[in-house]
């Protein structure tokens, strides 16, 4: 039978309902305008010249363009934090509050300086990759351009079906499905798209149409291919991005809600204590699933069997690496002892 999810796990689930549409469509639109914004005219000549060096120098996006993603992330901590209010007795609920105390500040900080980091970092060593393979493979520099920053709207309309943002996997997935494409591998393209969440089926009347009349797709029925499936690889990193960071984020606030309730006097830290609750389905990772069920002390570390030093799930603070730390969707718990279960757990 499933576990039913506390209180405290609910109120964590709807907050990531409603701030992780926020942060995608922050991202997505982040990496538009960073397209939109290259200078294209540069990108090309630093291509013919191959300058590799020059050419990331001219994709390295501007900060400004990741301040709305930044943002979103920042209210989701925040949101996270005050979310501790309703689970604490209404003898102390009074006697909390959060937000602009020092230590969020300088949580939030970091949080958001993570996730702009690692959106900047992962979408440039993608972009690096495609620019290595395409000099090697001659791609001429023009079409390099336009495969990096995706082809203008109608006026004043960002740039789209770029591989900006994508990350080194995704990037190779275009690269694959364009040649697959090219050589009539129509059944390969087919399963790789079915992939990233269901078929273009306008789209794939364009195969149909070749293969009636016995020909290869033209140029411009490729390049509208592989645009559509790069706007929906964008579109999956985003919906990745967002449940992660968002996530984060929440957790993170509510983790530092308590810490700031154990600041201000209301409650000492050892009557405080943390569990663990591990996503009970086959997706979630062995380390954790062994974590499932975990109590410890507030201000104590989780030690997860695949490495980690943890305050909580999604803790980002402590050095954790990637196989802690990406897609976990595992929830903490928190508990506010009584005097008398304090003395229980100290007598056990």
């Amino acid at each position: 039978m499933a576990r039913r999810p506390t209180a405290q796990e609910r109120q964590i689930a709807a907050l990531l309902q409603q701030f992780q549409p926020q942060v995608r469509k922050a991202f997505i639109d982040a990496m538009r305008t960073a397209a939109t914004a290259v200078d294209r005219a540069a990108l090309i000549r630093a291509l013919e010249a191959r300058d590799i060096s020059l050419a990331m120098e001219i994709l390295r996006m501007n900060q400004q363009a990741l301040f709305p993603m930044g943002e979103a992330v920042r209210a989701a901590y925040l949101q996270g934090g005050a979310s501790v209010a309703a689970s604490l007795p209404v003898a102390i609920r009074g006697q909390f509050g959060f937000g602009g105390n020092p230590r969020a500040v300088e949580a939030v900080q970091r949080i958001v300086g993570q996730a702009i980091e690692g959106v900047t970092a992962e979408s440039l060593e993608a972009t690096r990759g495609y620019i290595t393979q395409a000099v090697a493979d001659g791609v001429p520099p023009r079409r390099m351009a336009l495969e990096i920053t995706g082809r203008s709207g109608r006026s004043g309309a960002p740039r789209t079906g770029g591989i900006m943002g994508l990350n080194s996997n995704q990037t190779d997935a275009v690269i694959r499905a364009r040649a697959e494409l090219l050589t009539g591998d129509f059944a390969a393209y087919k399963r790789r798209e079915g992939r990233v969440g269901g078929r273009n089926r306008s789209l794939d009347r364009l195969i149909t149409r070749a293969q009636k009349e016995g020909r290869p797709l033209t140029a411009a029925e490729v390049d509208a291919m592989v645009d559509a499936y790069k706007s929906r690889l964008l579109n999956l990193r985003g919906e990745m991005i967002a449940r992660t960071e968002t996530l984060n984020a929440l957790r993170a606030g509510q983790h530092d809600g308590f810490a700031t309730l154990i600041d201000s006097g209301a409650v000492t830290a050892d009557r405080l204590t943390v569990t663990w609750q591990a996503t009970a389905d086959a997706r979630t990772r062995d380390a954790h699933t062994a974590l499932g069920g975990t109590t410890i002390r507030f201000g104590e570390l989780f030690q997860s069997p695949a490495g980690g030093l943890l305050a909580h799930p999604g803790d980002t603070a402590h050095g954790a690496g990637p196989a802690d730390l990406v897609a976990c969707r595992c929830a903490a718990v928190y508990r506010i002892l009584t005097p008398q279960q304090l003395a229980e757990r100290a007598a056990q």
